[in-house]
């Protein structure tokens, strides 16, 4: 009987230390500007995803603008996003490049095409430049999607992946 009731004395103690009885630690988004780090981040990916998924709905909108069937057009264009989606599952992953290195290639990419597809410097038809810059986005929308779980904190991780979220969607709706 003495036996139990230490045991239940113990027992209470250590949900104590443990906090369960205690309330957790309310944590904010607002704290992510206390990290001069973290602020960077914050910053770097919301511009990437606002120009990304801006990009991208643009790309999307110029799709009727092509010659050819419509529906033709969107299995094309899906086919080679999710071709591109695959392939970059696969180098986000490796040790040579990683997700860093993936993200900033694709960057670079997108830029490159984009100039090409605006100035019309290369004779290469306007559709495949489109297609072929709209597989670039669709695999950096993945890629961007893995990496940003990565860099924030678990505490504020959903917040601010949210914000990068709204971020882009204002890009798409002023760039479209």
């Amino acid at each position: 009987s003495n036996l139990n009731i230490i045991n239940n004395q113990i027992d209470k103690s250590m949900l104590r230390e443990n906090k369960v009885f205690n309330k957790p630690k309310q944590i904010n988004m607002l704290q992510i500007f206390l990290y001069r780090s973290q602020l960077k981040n914050l910053f770097i990916f919301s511009l990437v995803w606002f120009a990304t998924i801006g990009a991208f709905f643009s790309n999307t909108i110029n799709l009727k603008n092509l010659s050819g069937s419509i529906f033709i057009l969107s299995y094309i264009d899906a086919s080679i996003q999710f071709a591109s989606t695959f392939i970059v599952s696969f180098m986000i992953n490796t040790h040579f490049l990683g997700r860093k290195y993936t993200n900033i290639i694709l960057c670079v990419l997108i830029v490159v095409n984009t100039i090409f597809t605006v100035t019309q410097i290369l004779p290469i038809e306007l559709s495949y430049l489109s297609f072929f810059n709209k597989a670039l986005l669709a695999s950096l929308s993945f890629s961007k999607y893995v990496h940003a779980t990565e860099v924030y904190p678990t505490s504020y991780k959903n917040s601010a992946f949210a914000f990068n979220c709204l971020v882009g969607k204002l890009g798409a709706t002023i760039l479209t």
